[in-house]
């Protein structure tokens, strides 16, 4: 693990979060920019569509780039990252927000049921991981609507999910039906096609998906897509 110039803690290994943060200094003209100021159009936008801002679920968690500034809004935040190998950095991230009791981090991912999945190498970057179906491996990733139902108290509510799963998006979704139908919440997808990766899940795209449920498409940020009811 090592820190950026504004505090954050990134992966020993990460050579593409730097370029990224010094495109959006030379973008904006405003070296002050931090790496909470990556993806903050969208996460605005997303958050003023929200009626009420009890549950934030993050999936795709990272390094805790949506977890740690939407802890300040949301009441709880429940965040779902897969790599192992991040946990490190997320858990220094939230803990220099000063948001630890607000963020409850899981370090598994969710689909549409629960499975052993691998992770194939990137030694590049921690942006970009993916999961690959395999009976014999370490990593594992639970059912959506299944593990809501357990951290869930009766009293809450989901008010907004991100999903940024690096084309596993539709996967996810067909785990998250009785969520999406239950709470009605506000969701943020990253919607990019890797049928390479996925052939099995991309009959339909996952703004597709979304809107055979009864969504609409309220705003799209590039890839980004916020929906709606």
């Amino acid at each position: 693990m090592k820190y950026l110039e504004d505090g954050w803690a990134i992966p020993d290994y990460e050579r593409k979060i730097p370029s990224v943060l010094e495109r959006i200094k030379h973008q904006e003209n405003d070296q002050s920019k931090t790496l909470i100021n990556y993806q903050e159009r969208v996460r605005t936008r997303a958050t003023l569509q929200v009626s009420e801002t009890d549950i934030f679920i993050d999936v795709g968690a990272n390094i805790g780039i949506w977890s740690a500034p939407l802890s300040l809004i949301f009441n709880k935040v429940l965040a779902f990252e897969v790599n192992p190998y991040l946990n490190d950095c997320f858990e220094s991230n939230i803990k220099n927000f000063g948001c630890s009791e607000k963020v409850i981090h899981h370090d598994f991912g969710l689909a549409n049921r629960s499975k052993q999945v691998s992770l194939p190498d990137r030694l590049d970057s921690c942006w970009g991981t993916f999961i690959t179906d395999d009976i014999n491996a370490a990593f594992k990733v639970k059912s959506f609507d299944e593990i809501v139902s357990e951290l869930v108290l009766p009293n809450e509510k989901v008010s907004m999910i991100k999903l940024d799963a690096e084309g596993s998006e539709p996967y996810i979704l067909c785990g998250m039906i009785e969520t999406l139908l239950k709470y009605k919440p506000i969701v943020i997808i990253e919607d990019k096609f890797f049928p390479e990766r996925y052939p099995w899940v991309h009959s339909k795209t996952g703004t597709q998906i979304l809107n055979a449920f009864g969504m609409k498409q309220l705003e799209r940020h590039k890839h980004d897509f916020i929906f709606g009811w």
